[in-house]
């Protein structure tokens, strides 16, 4: 699979999920504002394109180690979201449960679409 194809995948996944939220959000949720939406999405793709572009790299000079990395990664990116909502956390307001709810869920999907195309890329 070529890397404008891969990622191609990747962007338009992000996209569909970006705006399924966002129209979910406006229309049925609305605890979270607009900027919120934006900053979770934008925080998740770039994690998510770093990892899977590391993985790339990673299965081109060394494949055997492929599993390690991506666990490394996948760890480091847990760490870093931690850190990423720790500021709306901490502000103690009433929408920190609808705040979290919402990174997290949008969290395990990106994930999920990184596991699917990193196995599809594994195979081919």
């Amino acid at each position: 699979m070529s890397k404008i194809y891969f990622f191609g995948k990747f962007f338009i996944f992000s996209l569909i999920l970006f705006a399924s939220h966002f129209l979910i959000n406006s229309n049925i949720d609305q605890n979270i504002s607009f900027e919120q939406v934006k900053k979770i999405h934008l925080f998740l793709a770039l994690t998510t394109f770093f990892i899977l572009n590391t993985i790339l790299v990673i299965k081109s000079k060394s494949p055997d180690y492929i599993g390690f990395g991506y666990l490394a990664f996948v760890l480091v990116k847990m760490a870093i979201s931690l850190v990423f909502i720790y500021p709306t956390i901490a502000l103690k307001n009433d929408s920190i449960k609808t705040y979290v709810f919402h990174f997290f869920i949008i969290f395990f999907l990106y994930l999920l679409a990184e596991v699917l195309l990193i196995i599809k890329e594994l195979k081919s």
